[in-house]
């Protein structure tokens, strides 16, 4: 079964679309902001179908970036990281090696991105979420980069 992305606004309302027969419908997805797993819809059509609710402020695009990553005091670890996804607002990275990374630590973050410029790219960031290897952060300064950062975005 196909599952399908639907982005939430800003006032949490979602678009939904049912692929059956079109009808669009806007409906408060409040209650399933903590959710992170695909929900089934049913359409007044009958058509039964799945989405996947996505409540990031602004598009990840996917990357594979080499860098490193060094946790600020009073936290201790350094290593080497890919980049798997950026944002305007953080990026998500993953490491190989076993490490002692959570949620609520801060790290400096290096890596260059893939544009003709190799525009050298040095972040604070915040973790804000840990899975086995993969780390999402949240960039401390959104400002410093955001010229260069916005136009790798669109490209």
């Amino acid at each position: 079964m196909n599952v399908e992305k639907v982005f939430v606004k800003k006032n949490d309302l979602a678009i939904i679309k049912c692929p059956q027969c079109g009808l669009v419908k806007k409906l408060s997805v409040t209650s399933y902001r903590q959710n992170r797993k695909p929900l089934k819809i049913q359409c007044t059509c009958n058509h039964v179908f799945t989405i996947l609710l996505d409540f990031r402020r602004h598009f990840r695009k996917k990357v594979t970036l080499p860098g490193t990553y060094t946790l600020k005091p009073p936290a201790e670890g350094t290593g080497y990281m890919t980049v798997i996804n950026i944002s305007r607002n953080g990026v998500g990275f993953t490491v190989s090696a076993i490490h002692t990374i959570v949620a609520g630590q801060k790290a400096r973050i290096k890596f260059t991105l893939d544009d003709p410029k190799q525009t050298q790219m040095e972040k604070e960031v915040e973790i804000v979420a840990v899975n086995k290897n993969l780390i999402g952060c949240a960039f401390l300064d959104a400002q410093q980069f955001e010229k260069d950062l916005g136009f790798y975005l669109r490209s």
